[in-house]
């Protein structure tokens, strides 16, 4: 005798209460071929509107795109923003040494809209207080140099002045220490 069942798992845990009932009842209805086709065409589309690398070795340039994957899944839609972390896993928000990077990683591989979406993360208050905050100042001047290098890299106007501000304070702020 063979038996079969399908476990179905929501990348986001959801409870089940009256308020849900809706979305578990869809989550129990969803046909799986039909899902793995929907997430397969949702990568495969994201992927292919970012940066083209021309990579001639697959498997340096499948992992290239894994690392923009991990980044994207590691994205979380709150009302109407993202909040970006480093990993849904480990912990929650993340450094300002870890935006910068992110940031910049969304602006090279294509993707500059994702890159202003975590800025405004970062602005709202989005990162985890860093404990070596008065030991290392160069992540200031390196938020400032990813800000420019995104405003080079988009000629995003709106963005450069609403920037303006930020950017004076942190400059003033360094000069004082």
């Amino acid at each position: 005798q063979t038996i079969s069942s399908v476990l179905k798992i929501p990348q986001t845990p959801i409870t089940v209460n009256e308020t849900n009932t809706g979305l578990t009842e869809q989550i129990k209805n969803a046909d799986y071929q039909e899902q793995l086709q929907k997430t397969v065409e949702f990568w495969e589309n994201l992927l292919a509107r970012g940066t083209d690398f021309l990579i001639p070795h697959k498997k340096t340039l499948d992992t290239l795109r894994t690392g923009l994957v991990y980044l994207l899944i590691a994205r979380n839609k709150i009302g109407d923003r993202y909040e970006q972390y480093v990993s849904r896993v480990q912990y929650p928000g993340y450094y300002l040494r870890d935006a910068i990077h992110i940031l910049r990683a969304y602006d090279l591989y294509g993707y500059p809209d994702l890159s202003s979406e975590n800025i405004r993360f970062i602005q709202g208050g989005g990162l985890n207080p860093d404990p070596n905050d008065n030991l290392d100042l160069s992540k200031y001047g390196d938020m400032l140099w990813n800000y420019a290098e995104h405003y080079l890299f988009t000629g995003d106007k709106k963005f450069a002045r609403e920037i303006i501000p930020e950017a004076k304070a942190i400059i003033t702020w360094c000069e004082k220490v």
